[in-house]
């Protein structure tokens, strides 16, 4: 079972949290927490950060403007 910490990261990591979403792919990567290492969770997480990040730099620069 997932440990509380774990559940608290992937929660937020789900509501668009930047910094859960790279904890949670270095969980998925090294098997913190008691979560089993599973590669493709952590690219999939990986992306979503990536894409958070490059839409709030859109929304910085439309905001701007």
């Amino acid at each position: 079972m997932a440990s509380r910490e774990f559940l608290k990261i992937l929660s937020s990591a789900r509501m668009g949290d930047v910094s859960a979403q790279q904890k949670l792919a270095s969980a998925y990567l090294s098997g913190e927490f008691k979560t089993p290492i599973q590669p493709t969770n952590a690219l999939i997480w990986l992306e979503k950060s990536y894409f958070s990040i490059t839409n709030q730099g859109l929304e910085n620069i439309n905001s701007a403007q």
